[in-house]
């Protein structure tokens, strides 16, 4: 490297120093996810290397502006790099339109999906208890039952019933879910909502000790729907119960952080587990029962995983038999 070389490239340094001392100043504009990418596309650039990328701010009254930030070494006579341009063009309306038209896609998909579900629960679930109801109701009408027997059909028709009125409230459920996420979002405490959910279990499992370790130093709280976050909190905290080890207490831990603009939220119990190898993909269906010991629909976890998705965010899985099972939920910073 000559002499004239060195002295650039002590220049980009210091160049850089100045850059990242500007940084220090209007840092607080940005995310944290923001500054990591700031800084790198900035290093990136005094090294002679174009960078281009998309990023947003929010506004004071809560808008969102969408820019395309471009950043391009200065590069003098000796191809040395001595500065850099940044610039910024405003892209919100054409960024909108793709979010948008990306967001009816999504809409679709998730349309299709339940149109498939609802097809599942008429082939599955509702045929059944109907074909018993109308198997039950003709022998009455063909008079040809005993009136031993009566009072035994008169039974057995008000079962099906019952079991039929259970998955129209199931549909019932699935389809207020698109509903429910119009609700108007509000701050959701997690310490005050696990209370709430502890007490009405401890009505449910009043037979049974359960031990609750919480770690929200990080994050305690997320603006969001509350009805949401209950039925979420309720279905993974209940099942840590049900799905329980034979005579070991259930411990469940609960912990939360944030990271990349997004919150995490972590639900770790001791229980028995699943098999994912051999479940893996049946784990959010609908209907889906692994464990036959203790009384379920397979309906709680579906739920969980399209309240989540409804929310925007993420849930995944990991679990071993006879060793626990965690459950991770990402959500994005509003």
């Amino acid at each position: 490297m000559n002499t004239f070389a060195k002295e650039q490239l002590a220049i980009k340094i210091d160049i850089g120093q100045n850059a990242m001392e500007m940084f220090e100043t209007v840092k607080d504009f940005f995310s944290l996810k923001q500054q990591t990418e700031l800084i790198n596309s900035i290093n990136t650039t005094l090294l002679g290397e174009d960078v281009n990328y998309e990023l947003y701010f929010k506004s004071i009254d809560d808008n969102i502006k969408w820019y395309n930030a471009r950043f391009q070494p200065v590069i003098n006579e000796e191809n040395c790099t001595i500065g850099a341009i940044i610039s910024l063009r405003d892209i919100t309306i054409r960024k909108n339109l793709e979010l948008e038209a990306t967001k009816i896609k999504e809409d679709l998909i998730i349309r299709n999906h339940d149109l498939e579900q609802f097809a599942y629960i008429v082939s599955h679930n509702l045929r059944a208890p109907v074909a018993s109801i109308l198997g039950l109701t003709s022998l009455l009408t063909d008079g040809i039952v005993a009136e031993t027997e009566m009072m035994e059909i008169i039974t057995g028709v008000q079962e099906t019933s019952y079991k039929l009125d259970e998955v129209i409230k199931d549909i019932n459920n699935i389809i207020s879910l698109n509903k429910d996420v119009s609700e108007k979002r509000e701050l959701i405490s997690f310490p005050k909502l696990i209370n709430e959910i502890v007490f009405s279990l401890n009505n449910s499992f009043d037979s049974i000790k359960f031990s609750l370790i919480t770690n929200f130093k990080q994050n305690e709280s997320i603006n969001s729907i509350r009805s949401y976050f209950h039925s979420i909190f309720y279905n993974l905290i209940s099942n840590s119960i049900k799905y329980r080890k034979v005579n070991i207490e259930p411990i469940i831990e609960i912990s939360s952080m944030v990271s990349d603009d997004n919150i995490y939220i972590v639900f770790k119990y001791n229980g028995i587990g699943i098999n994912l190898n051999k479940n893996g993909r049946k784990i959010f269906g609908l209907y889906n029962r692994f464990h036959n010991h203790v009384e379920g629909k397979g309906i709680g976890l579906f739920m969980v995983k399209k309240q989540v998705e409804l929310l925007g965010g993420c849930i995944e899985i990991s679990s071993e038999e006879n060793i626990g099972t965690i459950f991770k939920l990402s959500f994005p910073i509003n």
